[in-house]
């Protein structure tokens, strides 16, 4: 999440600066800084590894646990943390991540692919879709906000053909909560389908036509031979195959246990009468073999 906000001149923290990066914490959080420090080569590996381009700038961390401190983590308790490229930045909140270790690796990932991204490509030239859903692609899909149901709310979304246009999500998200996860998520789904049907050759292949300063039409064209439009229809009609048949088992879930535990007592109960059937069946031909035994020697004991 790119937000152009200075930080707060009330805010007060410890700093260290290390020969990759400058992190800035409150002083409770001295482990998590060391933790920032020990993954962060593994992160810068990874993501150079990825998109092919050089982490060749000190970012600067904060971590935090006053979100009243910053804007953009108060004003929304979904916020994980967000960057600012403009100035090499990223804002975490901690509170939000002690829970699950990976949770901050992944979010430290996730920024830090927008700082990369935002320092090769003018931002004019990268389109918000496509700067979220790479961030979330190679972070593991995990976003700067918490992303809960985002899944459901995709294939809901599709079903009822409410999925926002791809051309709504070149410059900013909608402000209202729901649709900024539907957009969140859209945008992972669209990148995760570029990476499925082109490989991650296609994606830097989009992504070098972006450094040199082409717009998203034409990066797609060149680097893919595929029109935007067909990109979007291409990635609908996907979705659209992968969800059909499990959001139907979805929607009719309880109608299907339904009728399934119906279908069970019926057998139970047919069991049941064939198991009574063959019971009956069992103890007349005994006592057919009984009879005959009795008569056998009833007559045996007649003969002089």
């Amino acid at each position: 999440m790119c937000s152009f906000f200075m930080l707060l001149p009330s805010v007060k923290a410890e700093r260290i600066e290390h020969e990759d990066l400058i992190v800035e914490f409150d002083p409770p959080l001295q482990k998590a800084v060391e933790e920032v420090i020990a993954i962060y080569p593994e992160l810068k590996m990874a993501l150079e590894r990825v998109f092919e381009w050089p982490l060749d700038f000190k970012p600067k961390i904060i971590l935090t646990l006053r979100r009243e401190d910053f804007p953009h983590l108060s004003a929304s308790p979904l916020v994980l943390a967000y960057a600012q490229p403009q100035n090499n930045l990223i804002v975490m909140d901690y509170s939000k991540m002690t829970t699950d270790p990976f949770t901050f690796k992944a979010t430290l990932k996730h920024e830090l692919s927008h700082l990369l991204l935002h320092h090769h490509i003018k931002e004019e030239y990268l389109p918000k879709w496509l700067d979220e859903g790479l961030a979330q692609w190679v972070s593991g899909g995990i976003s700067e906000i918490l992303m809960g149901g985002k899944g459901i709310a995709l294939k809901q979304a599709d079903l009822r053909g409410d999925l926002i246009p791809l051309t709504s999500l070149v410059q900013t998200f909608p402000s209202v909560e729901k649709a900024r996860l539907l957009a969140y998520a859209e945008s992972k789904s669209v990148v995760e389908f570029i990476d499925t049907a082109f490989g991650s050759g296609g994606i830097r292949a989009i992504l070098a036509h972006l450094k040199a300063g082409e717009d998203i039409d034409a990066a797609l064209q060149k680097g893919l031979s595929i029109s935007m439009e067909t990109l979007e229809a291409r990635w609908r009609a996907d979705l659209g195959d992968q969800i059909t048949w499990f959001a139907y088992f979805g929607d009719n879930l309880v109608l299907i246990l339904f009728s399934f535990g119906g279908l069970l007592t019926i057998y139970g109960f047919i069991h049941l009468l064939i198991r009574k059937k063959r019971y009956r069946e069992k103890e007349e031909e005994e006592e057919i073999l009984k009879k005959l035994f009795e008569n056998f020697h009833d007559h045996k004991n007649k003969r002089p």
